[in-house]
């Protein structure tokens, strides 16, 4: 199946950053010191092709947290997500499955309707495989840290709630499974909301 453009989306978030100059809030009202944000995500994770086939491609929901400075427009995020994938190959069945915890910075726009953001991190990841028959099943796992560099737009659909759009790259460190390096680098795309 094609792959997104990470590059064409990556031109499109630095447009919307350049034009999101961000009107003052209405009325002279003051903004708070800081904007601290809950983020429930669903989206889909894409692993190497040729190392995680025909499991690949898995469904993925998370959360986040994220508290920003209104001064600085920085502040920490972290979050937690999972995604999975299966598929039977006639007869077998074949799950794999990652977990994350991740913790970093974040620089995101305080004012305006769009408020474009971009992060970056460290991220502990779990991957596990398991073949089953539906009888018995044997499984391999092993968890690595590595880092994340993600961007994204979060868009006011009401005072309390934000559409968010999410592009995440994972890089760093292979899992051993088996005795086999195998490949946990990812790309996700995800949409969500944030209250």
């Amino acid at each position: 199946m094609p792959r997104p453009n990470l590059a064409a989306f990556l031109a499109l978030l630095l447009s919307l950053v350049s034009c999101q100059a961000g009107p003052p809030p209405a009325g002279g009202a003051v903004l708070p010191d800081r904007i601290s944000k809950t983020t429930v995500l669903v989206g889909q994770r894409q692993l190497e092709e040729s190392e995680w086939a025909p499991v690949e491609d898995q469904f993925l929901l998370g959360a986040e947290y994220s508290s920003i400075s209104t001064q600085a427009n920085f502040g920490p995020e972290f979050g937690f997500n999972g995604s999975y994938a299966s598929e039977d190959l006639g007869g077998l069945t074949l799950d794999a499955t990652l977990l994350e915890a991740y913790l970093g910075g974040r620089i995101q726009s305080t004012t305006g309707n769009a408020r474009p953001f971009f992060g970056a991190g460290g991220v502990l990841t779990y991957g596990e495989i398991e073949l089953s028959n539906g009888f018995s099943s044997a499984s391999a796992d092993d968890t690595v840290l590595g880092f994340y560099l993600h961007g994204g737009l979060s868009v006011r659909a009401s005072e309390s709630l934000e559409i968010v759009f999410d592009v995440r790259k994972r890089f760093g460190s292979d899992a051993e499974i088996e005795g086999v390096e195998i490949d946990v680098d990812y790309l996700t795309f995800a949409i969500g909301f944030s209250f």
